[in-house]
């Protein structure tokens, strides 16, 4: 599969999901929903402990801009994007894209 970077609004945060894969593993996994302004919104899915780092981290914000550097493209379920332990998980990166993401959210991008 091929990997992407993406800066997107957070507008579906899951909780936390921990489960038993089929080869007998424990897991841990959270969900995350993200919109652009494509105003298509894709799920992200983030695992083990930066799971629950990233929920702590986000559960108090209101629609934080995430970006992931390095996620690995899916069709699991429809087209999704997951994290790999090479990824980068950014919550409102200092950059000027992050700015015009708010911008275009608040003045109700996603909602038209």
């Amino acid at each position: 599969g091929d990997f992407v970077d993406v800066l997107g609004v957070a507008v579906e945060i899951g909780n936390i999901e921990e489960f038993v894969s089929k080869a007998g593993k424990d897991l841990v996994k959270l969900e995350v929903g993200i919109v652009d302004e494509s105003q298509a919104t894709i799920r992200v899915t983030l695992w083990g402990d930066r799971s629950r780092e990233f929920h702590a981290k986000v559960t108090e914000m209101q629609n934080p801009i995430v970006g992931f550097k390095g996620a690995k493209i899916s069709d699991w379920g429809g087209r999704t994007l997951g994290t790999m332990m090479g990824s980068q998980i950014l919550i409102e990166p200092e950059i000027p894209d992050t700015a015009t993401l708010r911008q275009w959210f608040e003045a109700g991008g996603a909602s038209q």
